[in-house]
């Protein structure tokens, strides 16, 4: 009884046991089938995210990582994304500030000069390199004045940690030299020193110039001053008793009285023309009428000198002020009838839209020509004059529009040339 029993359960359990056995096996092949499945899934998110991390970490930030799902890889792959973002739009506006920055430095007049604390260059602008004396390559710092030991400057700076001034002259250049301590300079964080070198040459020749005017101009007045009272004390005390002593110490006055004069006209030109001017008048002159009413003026002082002016060429129409081309026109007219010699004439010769006024004085030394419309400039062949009349008519020719040359031959003549613009036809 009891093995029939047992027998009975064995053939009624086997079909369950076999069951749950091949229910297991599948069950592990199914279950392993999606880990590893899932396993595979994570790894390759895992690797997206590690490779977008490693493309950002070398600078591009522009790369974008793929989230996924929403789930903690996705929210890391999201934060990885506004991070470059982020960091892309900082980078931009530092490139652009770079870049600002550069084209300011590059195209400033003062020389700007960055050096480590041992003294080698790290940066250093055109200009910088121009009054270094200094090439793009060179790290070391130039010493290129006798006056001036820059790279003592420069490690005293370094060393006490303040900054200093100097003055300091190379051949016809004057430069005043700033230092200035800088901590943490450039990207590598450490301490530097900063030069600025600005040049002060045209305005330390300017004022030179300046200087040289005013003594010259005191001496041409203290000059015929000077002759006009002698001549007035002996006028007083000689004049009743000798009608041609009188006449001639009247003579010496007048003469005075106008070189005077001359010196004055220069000075008020000066101050009419070269600072706080009047804008021109601009309309449709005829240049031809406005040449021969110049001619007129300055034929008195032409006959006093025994020349004669004369104007040639056909009439055109230009756009001027007349008033401003009239006066620009007596300028060289004057200084070809004070140049040349009894007999000669001076031509004003009218071709198209500019004038030519020629003379055969002696004509003008080379060396001279390039610094002719340099205001206070005299050349050495000069007759004591101002050194303004020129640049006065440059000034005034340029504000209309025009333009001014020089063309003179040593022992020919000299010939400034006035050209305009010409006047557009009406429609």
């Amino acid at each position: 009884m009891v093995f029939a029993t047992r027998q009975w359960e064995a053939l009624v359990y086997e079909p369950f046991l076999r069951s749950a056995l091949e229910a297991a096996v599948l069950a592990s092949l199914v279950g392993g089938g999606l880990m590893f499945l899932l396993a595979a899934m994570l790894s390759r998110r895992v690797e997206r995210l590690s490779s977008g991390a490693r493309r950002m970490e070398r600078g591009d930030l522009a790369h974008r990582i793929e989230p996924g799902f929403g789930d903690e890889l996705g929210i890391l792959a999201k934060t990885l994304n506004s991070m470059a973002a982020n960091l892309e739009e900082s980078f931009g506006r530092l490139a652009k500030k770079d870049a600002t920055l550069g084209a300011i430095l590059n195209n400033l007049s003062e020389g700007v000069v960055a050096t480590d604390i041992g003294g080698n260059v790290v940066f250093a602008n055109p200009a910088g390199l121009a009054m270094l004396a200094m090439d793009e390559d060179d790290v070391d710092l130039p010493d290129p004045w006798e006056d001036f030991d820059l790279r003592e400057a420069v490690a005293n700076c370094a060393r006490k940690r303040e900054g200093g001034e100097a003055s300091v002259r190379g051949g016809e250049s004057f430069l005043r030299i700033k230092l200035e301590y800088v901590p943490n300079l450039g990207d590598s964080g450490r301490d530097g020193v900063l030069i600025v070198a600005q040049d002060l040459s045209e305005g330390r020749r300017l004022e030179e110039d300046q200087q040289k005017f005013l003594a010259r101009a005191a001496h041409e007045l203290r000059t015929p001053l000077s002759a006009i009272t002698f001549a007035a004390e002996l006028l007083v005390t000689k004049g009743d008793d000798d009608p041609l002593a009188r006449r001639r110490f009247l003579g010496h006055i007048l003469a005075g009285t106008d070189r005077m004069r001359r010196l004055s006209d220069s000075l008020l030109k000066l101050a009419r023309v070269g600072w706080g001017t009047r804008e021109p008048e601009l309309e449709e002159v005829d240049l031809s009428d406005v040449v021969h009413a110049a001619a007129e003026m300055a034929k008195p002082l032409a006959e006093s000198a025994g020349l004669d002016v004369t104007v040639e060429g056909p009439s055109a129409w230009v756009v001027a002020d007349p008033a401003l081309l009239e006066e620009a026109l007596l300028i060289p007219i004057t200084n070809a009838i004070q140049h040349s010699d009894p007999g000669q004439t001076v031509r004003l010769r009218v071709s198209g839209t500019a004038v030519t006024v020629e003379d055969e004085a002696g004509g003008i030394a080379e060396e001279d020509l390039p610094h002719l419309f340099e205001r206070f400039y005299t050349g050495k062949g000069s007759s004591g004059g101002t050194g303004l009349g020129l640049p006065i008519c440059k000034d005034l020719v340029e504000r209309m529009g025009g333009e001014v040359s020089v063309r003179s031959e040593k022992g020919v003549g000299t010939a400034v040339r006035i050209e305009l613009p010409e006047a557009k036809p009406d429609a």
